[in-house]
């Protein structure tokens, strides 16, 4: 078995924390889609800002639950204000 140092350690640790990052906002965008139509560019640059997983998460089942775009664009600037 091959040694793993340390800072290789945290490097993947660092890399897997950011591809969960990026498909949660994935799953996001793609609930958006899904549920309202197409996602506008505004929303998609907003969304993809996010570094939270746990504000992801209510996004996501803000997503799922929301009537029209523009109530979740308030809730997406809720969440990032």
């Amino acid at each position: 078995m091959e040694y793993i140092t340390t800072a290789e350690r945290i490097g993947m640790r660092k890399g897997l924390e950011q591809g969960m990052l990026e498909e949660a906002r994935e799953m996001v965008l793609e609930a958006v889609e899904e549920r309202l139509g197409s996602v506008p560019e505004d929303v998609r640059e907003k969304v993809m800002g996010i570094g939270d997983r746990s504000v992801l998460r209510r996004l996501l089942r803000y997503a799922v639950r929301c009537n029209s775009l523009e109530e979740f664009r308030r809730e997406l600037a809720r969440c990032v204000a």
